[in-house]
């Protein structure tokens, strides 16, 4: 009788033992899926957050494409930089300060206009207007995408913030000899150089 009842306590007491063993081993397997899914939370936490930063806006271009497949990429500060070049021009010319005026062209415009104010005959109403040394200012200056720098080879007139232009329509007013205003329109190119624009023509036909 003994024998069994010191049988039965062996047995209690192997499985409390067993039975605690059994709890040990579970809750490290708990432990370990908890850091697993605590580790997997964060990763997807990181990846939320990436998402959610908005990004820094780009600076608009427009990549304006002539037929012939030439590629000419301008940005809007390219825009800003050619009209407040071609203002500056012209607050230049309204003062008569020709060698101003002309620091804002190209070389080979530049040495245009000097060869007219020297006595060489001119070739547009700009070149009298410097030639004679007439009062002037400019009165608009309008962007646009020549047609040679289109896809469809139109010019594009409705220039916006995201489709820069370096090509602009100029209108001058202007007093003649005979003491009346006329007006007188271009078609203005630019030239970049070592990061500065500069005017590189004027054209007519407006």
């Amino acid at each position: 009788m003994n024998k069994n009842i010191i049988g039965l306590i062996i047995i209690a007491v192997l499985m409390v033992s067993f039975t605690g063993c059994g709890k040990s081993t579970l809750n490290k397997s708990e432990s370990s899926n908890i850091k697993v899914l605590d580790s997997q939370s964060k990763q997807t936490l990181e990846a939320s957050k990436k998402l959610d930063t908005p990004k820094q806006p780009e600076t608009p271009v427009a990549e304006q494409v002539t037929s012939a497949g030439t590629s000419n990429i301008v940005t809007y500060e390219d825009q800003v930089s050619m009209e407040t070049t071609i203002k500056a021009f012209g607050e230049a010319m309204k003062k008569g300060d020709f060698e101003t005026a002309f620091s804002y062209c190209s070389t080979d415009l530049s040495t245009h206009f000097n060869s007219i104010r020297s006595g060489e005959a001119e070739a547009s109403t700009l070149d009298l207007i410097i030639k004679n040394n007439l009062s002037c200012e400019i009165v608009s200056v309008k962007g646009y995408i020549p047609p040679e720098l289109t896809k469809d080879d139109k010019p594009n007139y409705d220039v916006t913030k995201a489709t820069p232009t370096t090509h602009f329509i100029v209108t001058f007013n202007y007093i003649n000899g005979d003491g009346k205003k006329y007006t007188s329109g271009y078609y203005v190119s630019g030239t970049k150089i070592a990061g500065k624009w500069y005017i590189d023509g004027f054209g007519t036909g407006l």
